[in-house]
């Protein structure tokens, strides 16, 4: 355990009832490897079913704090010192969420009511991160939204160079998770949205994701009717004819 965890800040990760499971350790700064290391399965602890900080954040949760999903332990100790009674964070452990993961967060939080926030890095890796978790939070009532960190910065680093008021800020200051995923979809199929026909692969593959949450498609339709400079009513004659059976 030594060996493996050698040069690596330590953080336990416990059950729902409070008793350890297993570790992850996070490199310094600048060091080789990978930035978070988890401890290897044992009959307590398997990768993917846990959640750092959830313990600890269940009374919280209880009563109405919104759920914020991180990425390491220190970005989750970050959140809570900057909005300890507003916000609770928990962190997959530098994993991608999976769906055991949210069941047991649900478990505590009423998701359809608080909803949940991401608030993974400011960068390319950490958008991509956000668009990959969709398919598993789409089906919470609750709204889902990203936290709006600085281009470089996860809430950990925010905390220790701009101080709790800038991650508080960086909360609050919310983007719907949907319109980071429907740009990624548009970008990905749409290319440079210059061809008439590249605008309507790029709706094609918005709408698939747009039908997921029907409450949110008629501003869905403004922001692509905006963005491919079409109007409206042709951007929902082609969602409706992509979804429909």
């Amino acid at each position: 355990l030594l060996d493996t965890f050698r040069g690596r800040a330590m953080f336990a990760i416990r059950t729902a009832d409070g008793a350890v499971a297993g570790f992850i350790g996070r490199r310094r700064d600048g060091a080789p490897g990978p930035k978070y290391l988890n401890g290897p399965d044992t009959s307590l602890f398997h990768k993917g079913e846990l959640l750092y900080g959830l313990h600890e954040a269940r009374d919280r949760l209880a009563v109405g704090a919104r759920p914020v999903i991180v990425e390491g332990p220190l970005d989750a100790i970050a959140v809570t010192v900057a909005g300890p009674a507003e916000y609770a964070a928990v962190a997959t452990c530098g994993l991608a969420l999976t769906t055991s993961q949210l069941d047991a967060l649900g478990r505590v939080a009423d998701l359809d009511e608080t909803g949940v926030v991401l608030a993974l890095d400011g960068d390319p890796a950490g958008r991509s991160g956000a668009v990959r978790t969709w398919e598993r939070l789409a089906g919470i009532g609750g709204p889902l939204d990203t936290a709006c960190l600085p281009t470089g910065h996860d809430p950990a680093g925010l905390l220790r160079t701009e101080g709790r008021t800038a991650v508080l800020q960086a909360l609050r200051t919310r983007r719907p998770l949907m319109d980071e995923v429907v740009d990624a979809a548009v970008g990905r199929a749409g290319g440079a949205l210059a061809a008439p026909e590249e605008r309507v692969t790029a709706l094609r593959a918005a709408s698939r994701i747009i039908a997921a949450r029907p409450p949110q498609s008629a501003r869905q339709v403004v922001r692509l009717a905006t963005r491919m400079d079409m109007p409206a009513a042709l951007v929902t004659e082609v969602l409706v004819d992509t979804v429909s059976p």
